[in-house]
């Protein structure tokens, strides 16, 4: 709910390009975390997992009042199309919310189907795994706004597209192949040996993570483009191709065929978006000025 909400102020902080506004709430945010867990500490107070969570709800929650007050003043001249505004939001929303690997549903699918043990494998597997998604995390925030700063600039656009999907892809394939030499090891050392049926899939996981990382990219690019729907629809079509795969994989018993589900999601995520990202996008328009 909140967080949700203080995204789609972080949306619209970085669609007045600027990216200084939404990184200043970002931080508010964090520092407001970390101040409150801080006083706890140095008071000694005994706080439980409810404190926490309630402290974490308040400082999300002061991160959308910054995230709205910071939001520039509209000015007097032409009116903000409220329809087209909306119609946005739609078409956005899906892509912002990535149902591919945002959701859980992959775990939701093992634990029912494969059982709790099978899940707390697929958690170990997915502890090792999640480096790429950090990254790529923290490159689609710088990629978007440069890519919607570049709107009457076509070739200072793919010029940004090329530096930070190359950044991306090297990133990556430096950390898979890291990952991939260190899981086993990983895991014995963190869950111990009983974890070790977690190897194989951890392997695949790796690769997936990767893939998504790139196409997490891909999505921020669109979405600075003004397509984000086009990255919504890439999501929806997928949606069924990694619920059939799981529930295949769960038919013979096969943690493994999870893993090798979501690279094969994460691969033709990357092949339909990378397509879409390829073409010259149509110049669309949503009316309305701001001032400071």
């Amino acid at each position: 709910g909140e967080r949700d909400g203080e995204g789609h102020h972080e949306g619209g902080l970085r669609g007045e390009r600027d990216p200084r506004h939404p990184d200043e709430a970002a931080l508010a945010l964090q520092a407001a975390f970390v101040v409150a867990l801080s006083v706890a500490l140095a008071a000694d107070w005994s706080w439980g997992a409810t404190s926490v969570l309630v402290a974490y709800v308040a400082a999300n929650g002061l991160g959308l009042v910054l995230s709205w007050f910071a939001l520039l003043r509209r000015g007097g001249g032409e009116p903000i199309e409220e329809a087209a505004l909306w119609t946005e939001t739609r078409r956005n929303y899906v892509s912002g919310v990535r149902p591919l690997d945002g959701l859980g549903i992959e775990r939701l699918l093992v634990g029912g189907l494969l059982g709790t043990t099978a899940l707390g494998l697929f958690a170990a597997a997915t502890a090792v795994s999640n480096l790429c998604r950090l990254v790529s995390t923290a490159i689609s925030v710088v990629v978007l706004p440069q890519v919607a700063q570049h709107q009457e600039d076509p070739d200072g656009q793919r010029a940004v597209i090329r530096r930070w999907t190359g950044v991306t892809v090297l990133l990556v394939v430096v950390i898979v192949a890291a990952l991939e030499v260190l899981a086993e090891p990983i895991i014995r050392l963190a869950f111990g040996q009983e974890f070790l049926g977690a190897v194989a899939c951890a392997r695949w996981l790796i690769l997936a993570d990767g893939l998504f990382a790139v196409r997490r990219v891909f999505i921020a690019v669109l979405q600075g483009q003004g397509r984000g729907g086009v990255a919504s629809w890439v999501e929806l079509a997928l949606l069924p191709v990694l619920a059939v795969g799981i529930v295949a994989a769960s038919l013979s018993d096969s943690l493994t065929g999870v893993g090798i589900t979501l690279a094969l999601v994460g691969g033709l995520s990357c092949l339909a978006l990378g397509w879409a990202v390829a073409r010259r996008p149509r110049a669309r328009v949503v009316r309305g000025r701001h001032r400071a």
